[in-house]
């Protein structure tokens, strides 16, 4: 990821946050000292939620990015994602961009094929968008607490503050031409472990935060039982 970064168009405030790895990975900032890297760890292993949280605090901008560590950004990456933002209504409080698989293998190919990361987009809006590819004003972050630290692992936590903003009256922006490769591990046990994960995540920020009746209109939305009338879907 660093590496694409120090290729791309564009210069910007880099945090690190290191969840407590094993191996610190000051020596990786140090590698990329020509980034002005702000390197931060946690004291103990605290999740994606929580890092997240602290490398947004810790940023200077009104404006903040997150991308991972397993991605590769294009070169004018973050100019898309910025641009897209700063000319949208200020009711759009987060852009996501587009994710595609950097490899060619079975499972890159699936997780392309059902754009497993871009944002979700349904029957004319935008739902939430995933923090390989995003950008969100901080203000509008702070004000919804960031993400939901009682998710434990990585998955979840994204759907889950993109409705937290919705509740707010906020709405979700993407832009096609932001463009992030990902890249996935290629084996079966690890599928399997990405989307165990995803689903646990999700399935319970969509219990806490979700609201369909303030969401979705004209159409029983994933078949909720209190969705709108399910002759309309």
């Amino acid at each position: 990821m660093l590496q694409s970064i120090r290729r791309a168009n564009f210069r910007c405030e880099l945090i690190l946050v290191d969840d407590c790895s094993p191996e610190p990975l000051s020596s990786v900032a140090n590698d990329f000292a020509d980034l002005e890297i702000r390197y931060l760890r946690n004291g103990k292993n605290s999740g994606a939620a929580f890092s997240r949280n602290v490398g947004a605090q810790a940023a200077s901008n009104s404006l903040i990015a997150f991308t991972d560590n397993d991605c590769i950004v294009d070169e004018d990456w973050l100019i898309k994602l910025h641009d897209a933002l700063t000319k949208s209504p200020v009711s759009v409080a987060c852009v996501g961009g587009k994710v595609v698989a950097s490899g060619s293998d079975l499972y890159s190919a699936y997780y392309d094929y059902h754009k497993t990361l871009d944002p979700w987009f349904f029957r004319g809006k935008f739902y939430y968008l995933t923090t390989a590819n995003a950008i969100f004003r901080k203000a509008v972050f702070n004000l919804v607490d960031g993400f939901d630290e009682s998710v434990p692992g990585a998955g979840g936590e994204d759907p889950g503050i993109c409705f937290k903003l919705q509740n707010a009256g906020y709405k979700i922006g993407y832009s096609d031409t932001a463009i992030v490769r990902h890249q996935y591990e290629s084996t079966l046990s690890s599928f399997r472990r990405t989307f165990r994960r995803y689903g646990k995540g999700c399935a319970g920020q969509f219990r806490k935060h979700f609201k369909p009746q303030d969401f979705v209109t004209n159409s029983n939305f994933a078949g909720l039982e209190n969705g709108p009338n399910q002759d309309d879907a």
